[in-house]
Formats: C-alpha cells, sequence, structure tokens
C-alpha cells in the first residue's frame, strides 16, 4: 500500500504489487499496456485463479511478458512477492 502496510498472502501482495507499478507508470504519463515487462520473485506458489484475476484487472487486453521465479526468502521474512517492471511511455 502507499503508506507502506503489508497485506497478508501472497495473492494480496501481488495484487497490491501490481497496483502500485501501474499507479507509476500512470503518474508519468503511461498506460498499464506501456509496461513492457515483468518479473516476479516468490517465495511461496500462489492461488492461479486469484493470480489470474489480478491480471484481468490490472491487465485487461493481457499481461505483458512475464517471467516467475520462485525463491527462498526475499529482504524481510512477511514479503512474499516482489515485482520488477519495464515500462516504455513515450
Amino acid at each position: 500500500m502507499q503508506d507502506g502496510t503489508l497485506l497478508g498472502n501472497v495473492e494480496e501482495q501481488y495484487d497490491q504489487a501490481l497496483k502500485n507499478i501501474i499507479d507509476i507508470v500512470i503518474s508519468e504519463g503511461g498506460r498499464s499496456t506501456d509496461i513492457a515487462r515483468i518479473s516476479i520473485f516468490l517465495v511461496e506458489k500462489p492461488d492461479g485463479s486469484r493470480i489470474r484475476e489480478s491480471n484481468n484487472k490490472y491487465f485487461p487486453s493481457g499481461p505483458p511478458a512475464m517471467s516467475w521465479l520462485y525463491v527462498a526468502g526475499l529482504f524481510r521474512p512477511d514479503v512474499k512477492v516482489e515485482i520488477e517492471g519495464i515500462a516504455a511511455i513515450d
């Protein structure tokens, strides 16, 4: 969330991370379709149907290229998802 509050499960964190990335792109004059690629780092396997819901919500025309990487841990034990994004804004 904008105040730095971390949501509980991996699916909630994924949804919030996508929202944060898209909010940043929009703040720079872009749209979700300007996101060319995202890399997702996860510490546990998410519920695929909930991930699809988030993707459909934020990328109604289809998601950008994605890499899914499972890792042993992230920078804090309560962080379950980290996303890096690349966008090209005209």
